[in-house]
């Protein structure tokens, strides 16, 4: 039987045995500063965390991703259940439907906004570890250039010894 998610674990991730609680996002807050900020100056630290991080992310997002498709799924198999119980009914009425009556009822149903908010939050929860995801990739990407860029320095100034 599968654990089910309680409340408290809802917007928790596990990162190097540690338990990390993201916050509650705003419409235009953009956070996770401790995973995305830089320190340049022990940045050999960070690169050597960053394909741990990216690999937690790229985990993260792919259990996003099949969080957000399942309930898709769900959603569409309530949705053509339900379109053939009100055609029954409508049919053993002798009523005549439309698909605009089925429709209205379909979106009058309590279920449907229930579904709709489960895959609402799904996709949520998914575009924030994507995006996560590749604010880490661009660490990255921005790292190793600061490190390139001081290996080249320090050959420069080699050379420059060197040729005094």
């Amino acid at each position: 039987m599968k654990k089910k998610e309680s409340k408290r674990d809802e917007g928790i991730i596990e990162f190097l045995g540690k338990k990390y609680k993201l916050p509650e996002f705003k419409e235009d807050e953009i956070f996770l500063e401790s995973f995305t900020k830089m320190n340049t100056r022990n940045y050999e630290n960070d690169l050597e965390k960053l394909p741990g991080l990216l690999n937690t992310f790229g985990v993260l997002v792919a259990k996003a991703l099949r969080k957000k498709m399942n309930a898709e799924m769900n959603y569409k198999i309530w949705r053509a259940e339900k379109n053939k119980e009100l055609r029954g009914n409508f049919d053993r009425k002798k009523i005549k439907y439309t698909e605009a009556k089925i429709e209205n009822d379909i979106y009058s149903d309590i279920e449907y906004s229930a579904k709709k908010n489960i895959i609402n939050k799904a996709e949520e929860n998914y575009e924030i570890l994507k995006s996560v995801y590749w604010a880490v990739q661009r660490k990255g990407d921005v790292l190793l250039e600061i490190s390139r860029q001081r290996s080249n320095l320090k050959k420069l100034d080699n050379a420059r010894l060197n040729k005094d």
